[in-house]
Formats: C-alpha cells, structure tokens, sequence
C-alpha cells in the first residue's frame, strides 16, 4: 500500500496543484471586483512574503552557489515573475472573466512551443489543446455578468 501511495503521489500532487490554481483566478476575480486591482496584488504580496518565512531556515541550511553578478539576473526575475505578472493578472480579471483568464493561461504550452519554434517541449500538448476547445462553449454571456467588474 505504501509503495501504491509513493507511486501516485506525484499525480495527487499535480492534481492539488491544479485546483488550487485554478481557484486562484475565481478568488482573485472576487478579490479584484470587491477590492480593486492594486490592493489586492499588494495582499497578494504580503501573504507570498509571509509563507516564503516559513521556509527561510529549511533555505538557509543549503549551500547557495551565488557568484558576483547574480544580482542583476535575479532582480529581474523578481521584478517580473511575482510582482508584474500579479499586477496585470490583477487588471487582465477586471476586463475578463475567470474562466477566459484560465483558458489564456492553459495556452502557455502552446506558446512555450511556438517560442522554442516546434522543438520538443514535453508530452503534455496532447492533453492540453482538447481541453482547451471545450473551454470557449462553456462560457456564455450569463455565465460572466455576474462575475464582471466593468459594464
């Protein structure tokens, strides 16, 4: 049983993965819609910062390989990936639905491909691209009136 468990583990935890980022974007749609963009990126923020204390002993206990110049490379990604990505996803859901934002998203593989111009990019295209055609029928206009922010 317990080996069973160790074998399936990594699908449980792609699978939790998955939900709770799906559940994300309807979160931050609330969010944005009862906050505002800027505040709620700000709050995002703060409970980001707020988790990575948990782990900054478990971090400081491995041996980091920092060589001069780092700096720069790594101020970039930070100034990119958590603080400008949250900022537009925060005003991307004030003119979208939840479910468009995911779709938009679930698009990633396919841009990652076209980027890296059809080299091999995994075996997850096949999956990604069925699910994605049966997103646009599934959202009608009833279905985003109640969650839009603007007229």
């Amino acid at each position: 049983m317990a080996t069973l468990i160790r074998n399936y583990m990594p699908f449980i935890q792609i699978i939790i993965a998955v939900l709770i980022w799906s559940i994300s974007f309807i979160a931050m749609k609330i969010a944005v819609a009862e906050l505002g963009a800027f505040p709620t990126v700000f709050l995002r923020m703060i409970l980001a910062v707020a988790l990575l204390l948990f782990f900054i002993p478990k971090l400081k206990k491995q041996a980091v390989n920092y060589q001069k110049g780092d700096w720069l490379p790594l101020a970039g990604l930070i100034l990119c990936e958590p603080c400008l990505y949250f900022v537009f996803e925060g005003l991307a859901l004030t003119y979208t639905s939840a479910s468009e934002a995911g779709m938009i998203t679930a698009l990633h593989p396919l841009m990652v491909t076209l980027a890296n111009r059809g080299r091999a990019c995994g075996g997850g295209l096949d999956r990604t691209f069925p699910g994605q055609g049966g997103l646009p029928g599934r959202s009608g206009p009833a279905g985003r009136r109640s969650m839009d922010v603007h007229p």
